[in-house]
């Protein structure tokens, strides 16, 4: 859902940083063809180093991203690692060399199968069992993004996008002037029905009211509800809409 927006730095612990993962990283490997000669050499070897660049943001939820990366490292040798802000030729090649290296070992889809697999096993350890089941199963409410799939709207057997279902026109947010959006917030419930409808100015949180908009949403159809850990969950979804288009709204 493209118009999906991420306020996860309102309600999350968000870290934000350059990283790395020190001792992991090549940092002389400067040419292209020193890249690809070492991804061939490490792949040989069992050992596949997927590093990802630039600005990272690592949010803390529950421990499955840590039991995902270390079921990796077991089970197939792929390593995640961070590398940092600065990406040199030789490191870039590196990451394309080794990502087809992958592929080419465990097929295109083994990131998705592995997943699967890390999440059947992480229900069987005690951190699942003891603490995050007994929370799906009291309602906690999971943002979108976290979850392994993601709710829909389902408008006969075709899903639909949410705000051209409501009306506005295709537009682009300006996430750096949040003032001038409202935040149209939602629950979407384990069967699909839609709570808890709030609009809001992005920035300043202040509400914002719009009766027409409010009934229109309340009264859609059922969605399909989010997935996360192999659960139907509650989850919230938001979107920022020119608080223009809703004032305005419906035209």
């Amino acid at each position: 859902m493209k118009n999906i927006v991420l306020s996860i730095s309102i309600f999350f612990l968000l870290i934000t940083s350059c990283r790395t993962n020190k001792g992991t990283i090549k940092y002389y490997i400067f040419s292209c063809e020193e890249g690809i000669t070492e991804a061939i050499k490490d792949a040989n070897s069992g050992k596949y180093e997927l590093i990802s660049y630039g600005l990272i943001s690592v949010i803390k939820t529950d421990g499955f991203k840590e039991f995902y990366r270390e079921y990796l490292v077991e089970n197939y040798g792929i390593i995640l690692s961070l590398g940092g802000c600065v990406v040199l030729e030789g490191s870039k090649c590196y990451r394309e060399k080794i990502k087809e290296l992958i592929y080419e070992e465990y097929g295109n889809d083994i990131f998705e199968v592995a997943k699967l697999g890390a999440i059947d096993e992480f229900r069987k350890t005690k951190e699942f069992i003891r603490d995050i089941k007994p929370e799906m199963d009291s309602g906690k409410v999971y943002w979108s993004w976290i979850l392994h799939k993601q709710p829909r709207f389902i408008i006969e057997n075709k899903e639909i996008d949410f705000i051209e279902y409501l009306g506005f026109a295709d537009f682009e947010v300006d996430h750096y002037n949040k003032k001038n959006y409202c935040e149209i917030s939602f629950i979407i419930e384990k069967n699909g029905v839609i709570s808890d409808v709030k609009f809001k100015n992005a920035e300043t949180r202040e509400p914002i009211i719009n009766d027409a908009l409010m009934i229109k949403i309340n009264g859609v159809h059922k969605w399909e509800s989010g997935i996360y850990l192999g659960e139907v969950v509650r989850s919230s979804v938001s979107f920022d809409v020119p608080i223009r288009l809703i004032e305005t709204y419906p035209r």
